[in-house]
């Protein structure tokens, strides 16, 4: 089953009950100048994503001890990050990662201990690619505007670093709220947006309860009620922004850019449908 998870701003992140270690997820590059004078060629991050998916890792502010893996990257076009990361002016593609922050063990590095300190005092947190670059690719380039900056062409790409300051204006990091955090959250005093994610529609298709019910006509946590899908075959389903047909198994809105999503804290309807996920 694909995972899910509740996105929040970082000062309302908690770790993971049972682990101690949390989820974390953003950008670590766009086409954007960065504080050096320097655009990074997302074609070349583009050919590093295989590699990054498999074995890449997390570290702490490009020190040389991991402290995370990184589980999944995509490259993503700036109007979708948009809508992901609003008050970012992302430009060109841009590189969205999802990392695991190990938990501290006896023997964790002073790296590791420094991340788990600063998520929970609430820092700000950005990601920043490391890898290798071969400078006699790099090229001298002017933009539109007529400035003249420097190209980067990566070689590889293999690591991300968590920082405090990163080179890349756009770039972020977040807190990812697991499910079970969620279900430990006082949601009623809490009226931050939060952001339910569902990758796939496939787990629809595990969801099977009483037929012969009008869904449409509910409210609240019972509109989560499951419904059975035995026959059906979804392939499609309507964008909750901008109501256009998505392809089953696509995570971003290909016409706006947008995610599935909840609103405000819904919290009767948020546990109703985390407990129904976990009898699944």
């Amino acid at each position: 089953m694909a995972d899910i998870e509740i996105l929040v701003p970082i000062s309302k992140a908690t770790k993971d009950p049972k682990t101690g270690g949390f989820w974390v997820e953003g950008v670590a590059t766009d086409e954007s100048i960065d504080w050096t004078n320097e655009i990074t060629a997302a074609s070349d991050v583009q050919k590093s994503l295989p590699l990054l998916q498999k074995h890449g890792l997390l570290n702490y502010d490009h020190g040389k001890y991991p402290i995370g893996n990184v589980k999944d990257a995509e490259q993503l076009p700036a109007t979708t990050l948009k809508s992901m990361f609003p008050g970012k002016a992302f430009n060109g593609t841009g590189t969205w990662v999802k990392g695991w922050v190990h938990p501290v063990t006896e023997y964790a590095p002073e790296d590791l201990r420094m991340v788990h300190h600063l998520a929970e005092v609430g820092a700000d947190l950005f990601f920043s690619i490391q890898g290798g670059v071969n400078k006699s690719k790099n090229q001298p380039v002017t933009t539109k505007s007529g400035r003249q900056v420097t190209l980067i062409h990566p070689e590889f790409v293999n690591q991300v670093a968590i920082t405090t300051q990163p080179i890349n204006p756009n770039a972020i990091c977040r807190m990812a709220k697991s499910l079970s955090a969620m279900l430990q959250t006082d949601w009623e005093n809490d009226d931050t947006p939060i952001k339910l994610l569902v990758p796939s529609v496939e787990l629809a298709k595990g969801m099977e309860a009483g037929s012969g019910t009008d869904a449409a006509g509910f409210t609240g946590g019972r509109a989560l009620q499951p419904e059975s899908l035995h026959g059906m075959e979804t392939t499609t389903f309507d964008c909750p922004k901008c109501a256009a047909k998505v392809q089953k198994g696509m995570r971003h809105c290909p016409s706006c850019g947008g995610v599935l999503h909840l609103g405000k804290s819904l919290a009767d309807g948020l546990r109703e449908f985390s407990k129904m996920v976990l009898r699944m």
